[in-house]
């Protein structure tokens, strides 16, 4: 009986494949001359290494992907290739440890977006209900003049504060119905009367000021665009998305597109045609952006296959941009996956730091997130230059020409591909 493996059979056959010996492994099937027939300690300390051993090969990858620019391709493309991970596995296992973590942030942003719209919807529904049995007091024009002249005098800074402020007081834009920034200047007039006296600026009465024009703005563009018969739900959807107050990009795209079209087309004179333009664009917004959850869902899980399927597009790039450098095709595909794996795993980097910074005081500041994606981004790309340089081995200033062409190029490439898709899914939220 042993502890370990067994000795070597004397028959010096492999007992796989039935090949001669020739040393301690068969050199046709590559299976050690040994017995598997071990104890149960040996078992559990293969396990453990199985679960715990990385092979040599990924940091050796890893560090020539990194380190040496362009390298990891030159060595493939040179036959040296046994020290390394295969580019295929490479691409693929970067790619889906990134967009699976993508789609993972994506998902926990999406559930705080569902929060904090059921607690703003509990929050409107009090306030909706309070007003309804205590109707909010009706001012004559003396105190509206009154409070005007008040506000002018605290937001003096800025002319346009105080055009907003008349507009919401004055009810000159459409108010939403129950609406409470109206009610809520009077009242922090009211508190900085008593405490103040109008000589300090407030910069909470500004903020309130902003939100209630905005909000009215947006709201008078959805009624506008959509009163005609059958648009009912178009509108009650429009309408929800103005009065949540959620970050969720959608709907930021949707108060900002909304506002925009208020800004720029309202008093038009050609305002009908805008109309007519808009309204499906404008649509298609409101229904994304209500159903957002499902839209950022389909997107995130179809970006893999997405960029799978653009990797063909970006080697034809590269070939046309390689004329006369003799190199053939499937050595320009390698050096393409070895590119993409190292933007997909600088990418992973970022999202798990922003995942730990955003739960560290001090380093949770937008600014720290911002500046950390700028100099991610700028190693990308600096790094993706050089490999392209020494890959194809030209000087700086013709593989600088050509690599400014190509990150144009595949850059239109990915926007388009990217808007297509995202217009595909709306379209299917809109049937």
């Amino acid at each position: 009986m042993t502890t370990s493996e067994q000795s070597p059979s004397a028959d010096s056959k492999c007992d796989n494949c039935g090949e001669e010996l020739l040393g301690a492994f068969c050199w046709v099937c590559g299976q050690k001359d040994s017995h598997y027939n071990r104890s149960l300690f040996k078992i559990i300390g293969d396990f453990f290494k199985e679960m715990f051993d990385v092979d040599s090969r990924v940091f050796t990858t890893l560090s020539t992907l990194f380190l040496r620019p362009g390298k990891l391709s030159i060595q493939f493309r040179d036959n040296k290739r046994a020290s390394y991970v295969t580019p295929i596995r490479l691409y693929l296992f970067s790619s889906l440890v990134f967009f699976f973590l993508f789609a993972l942030t994506t998902r926990i942003q999406n559930v705080q977006v569902d929060e904090e719209s059921s607690a703003d919807g509990a929050g409107n529904s009090q306030m909706e209900t309070s007003q309804l049995g205590d109707r909010a007091p009706v001012r004559t024009q003396k105190e509206v003049d009154e409070y005007l002249s008040s506000i002018r005098s605290l937001v003096r800074i800025e002319e346009g504060v105080f055009e907003s402020a008349k507009n919401v007081l004055k009810r000159r834009i459409v108010y939403l119905e129950h609406d409470q920034w109206r009610e809520e200047i009077f009242d922090i007039v009211d508190q900085m009367r008593k405490d103040v006296g109008f000589r300090n600026y407030d910069s909470q009465l500004e903020e309130a000021i902003r939100s209630a024009e905005e909000a009215h703005k947006r709201m008078r563009v959805v009624r506008d665009f959509f009163k005609e018969a059958g648009e009912g739900e178009t509108r009650g959807k429009g309408e929800e998305i103005v009065q949540s107050r959620a970050q969720g990009q959608l709907l930021n795209v949707t108060k900002v597109t909304l506002s925009w079209i208020y800004t720029h087309q309202y008093e038009n004179d050609e305002f009908n045609d805008a109309r007519n333009y808009w309204k499906p664009v404008l649509k298609a917004f409101i229904h994304a952006s209500h159903d957002g959850r499902d839209f950022v869902d389909d997107v995130t899980e179809n970006l893999p296959l997405m960029m799978f399927v653009l990797l063909p597009i970006f080697v034809s790039m590269l070939s046309f941009l390689s004329l006369g450098k003799g190199i053939r095709v499937v050595f320009q595909l390698i050096y393409a996956m070895h590119i993409h794996a190292l933007a997909f795993i600088t990418l992973t980097i970022e999202v798990l730091m922003s995942l730990v910074f955003s739960n560290i005081p001090y380093l949770n500041s937008p600014y720290v997130l911002q500046i950390m994606a700028l100099l991610l981004t700028l190693f990308i790309i600096v790094h993706i230059y050089l490999s392209f340089k020494n890959f194809y081995g030209s000087g700086h200033i013709v593989s600088l020409l050509k690599f400014t062409v190509l990150t144009i190029a595949y850059g239109m490439v990915l926007v388009v591909s990217l808007l297509a898709m995202m217009i595909y899914f709306i379209g299917v939220s809109l049937i």
